[in-house]
């Protein structure tokens, strides 16, 4: 049953249209977004203006294998440790597909077991520039 919704979840993602990740890190807010594009995706950085600055591309196909292997079906929607600490972060992934649909996850102060994946596959140490 499980692998049956891991599969149902990545075939969702085939109908991505955009994937928005948002969070503060080290200090300075990063909004990535990523765009599906016919078979590519491009990775925008949001300036405080609100422009979308384009500063990465790749294959859609590549996108989607990485993306799957964070398995972010199995992430709860929200993750919440409500103890104030000094490295303070709160993030929020977003994927919106070609129906309109949009799933969010949000966390403050924690998160799944594999997120630093996602800040690797999202670049957004790149993007902190």
């Amino acid at each position: 049953m499980i692998s049956k919704r891991i599969n149902g979840f990545d075939k969702r993602m085939q109908q991505f249209t955009e994937i928005s990740f948002s969070t503060n890190k080290y200090l300075r807010a990063v909004n990535i977004v990523v765009r599906a594009d016919g078979s590519d995706v491009g990775y925008y950085k949001r300036h405080v203006t609100g422009e979308l600055l384009r500063f990465y591309g790749g294959k859609k196909k590549e996108f989607l294998v990485a993306f799957s292997g964070l398995h972010v079906n199995k992430w709860k929607k929200r993750y919440l440790i409500k103890e104030r600490c000094l490295s303070e972060r709160i993030w929020e992934l977003s994927i919106k597909f070609s129906d309109g649909k949009i799933i969010r996850y949000r966390g403050e102060n924690a998160y799944p077991e594999n997120f630093r994946a996602l800040d690797k596959l999202l670049l957004t140490d790149y993007a902190v520039l």
